[in-house]
């Protein structure tokens, strides 16, 4: 790789901006999250020599990943700056403010690096395009559009129809009431995959229509089921799109640093000026610490318990369960005392059931997930492709492997632009033809 001034320059930011949302995020924690939830487990027992040695982490992880990833056009980048920022950098300021265990934080690190280094350097071959792909593409496409709002005014989603964020649990518990397997899952693809694929397109083309009908709908998806995630998901698409439209994808980890450390300031200064919790318990606890926690959480449950081996999932008819309660419920029960979906992420999933191995092997399965993404989006403009991958694959913070491939629609997103390719290649075919 040419080392250029740019380059420098770049690295230079993105080692202050990484030191200084660290920083600020510890700030956050003792300030706010402590003083306020500490009788949730946010207790505060700093440990100054893994203070050093998380700062010295974090600094060593920050530089390596923007350097393997910098110069590469790959859209899957944007989920490996997202885990870090939202999971990796969160989990090494608990582990010195809480003085949480040495290898559970090693354990987690380990995985990270497996992941950069597959989805860095794996060789996908080739891939076969169908010819009638853009066909199919939008048959299934526009089934499951028609079939999930269909049935959502079929059971009452008009009378149900709800624009405030403040009151969505009425509609939630309604939609869920009237929701059938089928239903669970079309509609997380709708919200996370179509609609924003959508959106994303209307955006790099300036389709004004397109973009109205597609904010349109994602809106009113909202409004008929109560889910909050569905009304912010655009937004992201709106500004992921705006950044790298201007910018480019050179620069994606200084913008996502950067947002990143205004959100925890504007959430500590509307603390302060209001002695409000609620957009602080959003932004700084609940988006960045939770999911710390729990990781934390799982690793110390599982390192002395029986691993779960998929006994709860895909190999539930082989292998026996071996406790009373599912995972989230089970250590929401062990650490608070009651009963809730305590979910962790990816890799907290993979310890829970196969420990250190299914850590790495988990991380292999996605990193080359993440590169079948890179393989089969190839033809499409690289801005397009960054902003839809970004919310399917936002639920790995939150949500186990599996569950986040089919459920949240990761697999969903790559078949479909698998079979949208082929219309890329037909394209690029005529014109070379037209050329001659």
């Amino acid at each position: 790789m040419i080392i250029t001034k740019e380059f420098l320059k770049n690295l230079f930011f993105s080692i202050m901006l990484t030191i200084g949302f660290k920083g600020i995020l510890d700030w956050g924690y003792i300030e706010f999250v402590y003083p306020n939830y500490g009788y949730m487990g946010f207790d505060l027992q700093f440990n100054p020599i893994k203070a050093v040695e998380s700062y010295s982490l974090v600094l060593f992880l920050g530089i390596l990943t923007f350097n393997l990833f910098y110069n590469l056009e790959k859209p899957s980048k944007i989920f490996i700056y997202v885990l870090f920022v939202t999971l990796i950098i969160p989990a090494s300021s608990i582990y010195f403010l809480r003085d949480q265990d040495r290898y559970s934080m090693y354990l987690m690190v380990l995985g990270y690096l497996t992941l950069i280094f597959t989805v860095r350097f794996s060789k996908i071959v080739n891939i076969t395009r169908l010819k009638q792909g853009t066909i199919i593409a939008f048959i299934i496409v526009t089934g499951i559009t028609l079939y999930v709002y269909g049935k959502l005014v079929l059971t009452g989603g008009v009378g149900r129809l709800n624009f405030s964020i403040t009151d969505v649990y009425i509609t939630r518990a309604q939609y869920v009431a009237n929701q059938n397997t089928l239903m669970g899952y079309f509609i997380i693809w709708q919200a996370y995959v179509i609609n924003p694929l959508l959106l994303a397109y209307s955006l790099y083309k300036r389709k004004k229509i397109i973009f109205t009908i597609a904010f349109g709908m994602q809106v009113i998806l909202f409004g008929m089921t109560g889910f909050k995630s569905f009304l912010f998901a655009p937004l992201v698409i709106i500004a992921i799109s705006y950044f790298l439209n201007k910018f480019g994808t050179k620069t994606l980890l200084l913008w996502i640093l950067s947002g990143s450390l205004l959100l925890v300031v504007i959430s500590i200064f509307i603390y302060k000026l209001s002695n409000s919790l609620i957009f602080p318990s959003i932004f700084i606890r609940r988006l960045f610490f939770v999911p710390a926690q729990l990781h934390f959480q799982y690793f110390d449950f599982f390192s002395s318990h029986p691993k779960l081996m998929l006994s709860h999932s895909i190999l539930a008819s082989f292998i026996d369960y071996p406790y009373p309660l599912n995972p989230p419920q089970l250590i929401a029960y062990n650490y608070y005392g009651t009963v809730f979906s305590a979910n962790t992420g990816y890799l907290g999933d993979a310890y829970a059931n196969f420990g250190e191995i299914g850590v790495i092997i988990f991380s292999i399965i996605l990193g080359t997930a993440l590169a079948v993404f890179d393989r089969v989006s190839i033809v499409l403009p690289v801005e397009l492709s960054t902003s839809i991958i970004l919310i399917p694959s936002m639920s790995l913070i939150n949500s186990a492997l599996f569950t986040s491939f089919l459920t949240h629609g990761i697999l969903f997103l790559i078949i479909i632009l698998y079979l949208l390719s082929s219309y890329q290649v037909d394209l690029r075919a005529n014109n070379a033809v037209t050329n001659e």
